[in-house]
């Protein structure tokens, strides 16, 4: 008998009972109260001896059988509860689940605690793939081998060791053929100065769909590869401005390592490719220009051990900008007097000069059509401020040595054209004067002349006459 049918028959079965026999039927059953049936009262258990007959079969689970498997049968473990569609409901047949995006290989250009912190952190995500090192200097690629091609990173007394998640790529001179493979995410830790020689040998493997992150002391690096090596606006990559203000160290017993004295955070702000060749950062790039950086973005943010953040372009440089400060007065004062930090803090000359080089850094930040004159942008980058930043900063350094003394004295050049050169360059195109920062570029350039000379034996080194002066 179909459905239709059967429910003809039961409405004239209900049509076919005499009057009140539903009602009667009800009130047997203690359903309905004899005084207010459509109120829904309803009669005592013992008064209900159906319904208590019913109730006396059946048994109540104890408490510890409730959690048992067999009550969460319809919710197995690892498949979390979903109400939609398992087939098509189309064909019947099981419905092809999208995999997730798998994330894309990250190159690391870098031989500093702060590239082998990030390799670390970002080879430890397991839903990333191996990173992989780009290595042009062969005492380095030879550490690589030696060391047991692994990445070490100590926080405190603990140590942690990346084995098979990290690659290394020869990218130097002596190879037969240069690797054609694709980059698509690029973070760069080398001083400044070096970037674009480097960037140089792989840059037939860099097109528009590339991102590159650059984290770095100084500015000016993305305008630099933009005017030599990136001029076609169509093909040039997409960027990414970095600023942590972790503290790392070396491990001087492992090359491939870093220590995490201090934790901190990562500031990252895209910038846009620059189509329309501005010589000043972009407020707000268009959405398609800025997708594989997004992507890229969201890669180092959802990185758990990096801590780090996208920000806007004026937030980025509040942050920034007071680095940059420091290391454009201190680091000179140490390399020209050739000393620690603390001696720096102890003459009064050197202070002299750091307050002007600070106000001529002041007036300059202050003219930034980048930065807003508001009260926040006065609270992170005032002349107060500044001044209290360094010095702080400079009494935390205590008796260490300055890394750039240290690449003088070993006859290597600095970012000091990505420091002050950066602010006397912006100066002069807002049109301000910053005659010390100027004096002060010339005179760390002549300081590091004059050391490749006595390296090279042109000039005896200032140890073998007492009379003569270091500078």
């Amino acid at each position: 008998m179909d459905r239709q049918g059967s429910g003809r028959d039961q409405a004239g079965v209900l049509q076919g009972m005499p009057p009140g026999t539903i009602e009667s039927l009800a009130a047997e059953w203690g359903l309905l109260g004899p005084d207010l049936p459509d109120k829904g009262r309803y009669k005592p258990l013992s008064e209900r001896p159906h319904l208590r007959r019913i109730l006396e079969g059946v048994e109540e689970d104890s408490y510890y059988r409730t959690g048992e498997p067999a009550d969460r049968r319809h919710f197995p473990i690892g498949r979390p509860y979903t109400t939609a569609y398992t087939t098509d409901p189309r064909s019947g047949r099981p419905r092809e689940l999208e995999a997730p995006e798998t994330g894309k290989q990250v190159h690391i250009l870098g031989y500093d605690p702060r590239a082998y912190f990030i390799a670390h952190e970002l080879g430890a995500y397991e839903y990333l793939d191996p990173v992989k090192l780009l290595i042009h200097k062969r005492n380095v690629m030879n550490s690589w081998r030696h060391e047991g091609e692994h990445i070490t990173l100590w926080t405190g007394a603990e140590r942690s060791v990346l084995r098979g998640r990290a690659e290394a790529e020869w990218i130097g001179r002596g190879v037969n053929e240069a690797s054609k493979e694709h980059i698509e995410q690029l973070v760069v830790t080398l001083p400044c100065g070096v970037t674009k020689p480097a960037i140089e040998n792989i840059m037939h493997r860099i097109d528009s769909r590339t991102t590159i992150c650059l984290i770095q002391d100084g500015l000016g690096v993305v305008e630099q590869l933009n005017n030599t090596l990136f001029r076609d606006p169509t093909t040039r990559p997409c960027y990414i401005l970095g600023h942590t203000t972790a503290s790392l160290g070396y491990n001087k017993k492992q090359f491939f390592s870093a220590i995490l004295r201090k934790q901190g955070k990562l500031y990252l702000h895209a910038v846009d490719r620059g189509l329309d060749l501005p010589s000043l950062f972009k407020f707000h790039p268009p959405v398609q220009h800025r997708r594989n950086s997004t992507q890229f973005l969201r890669t180092l943010v959802t990185t758990p051990g990096l801590n780090a953040g996208g920000f806007g372009l004026e937030n980025f440089l509040m942050k920034k900008l007071p680095a940059m400060v420091f290391s454009a007065i201190i680091e000179p004062m140490a390399i020209v007097l050739d000393t620690t930090y603390d001696q720096v803090l102890l003459n009064k000359s050197a202070i002299v000069l750091a307050d002007e080089l600070l106000e001529e850094l002041f007036n300059v930040i202050m003219s930034l059509p980048e930065l807003t004159n508001s009260s926040k942008v006065v609270e992170h980058c005032g002349l107060v401020a500044l001044r209290k930043t360094t010095l702080g900063r400079l009494v935390e350094k205590g008796a260490s040595r300055s890394h750039m003394l240290s690449r003088v004295r070993a006859g290597h050049w600095v970012d000091i054209d990505y420091l002050n050169g950066y602010f006397v360059r912006r100066g002069r195109e807002l049109g301000i004067r910053t005659p010390q920062n100027e004096m002060v570029v010339d005179v760390v350039k002549a300081r590091i002349e004059k050391r490749k000379k006595e390296l090279a034996g042109l000039i005896p080194h200032a140890g073998d006459d007492p009379n003569r002066p270091s500078f």
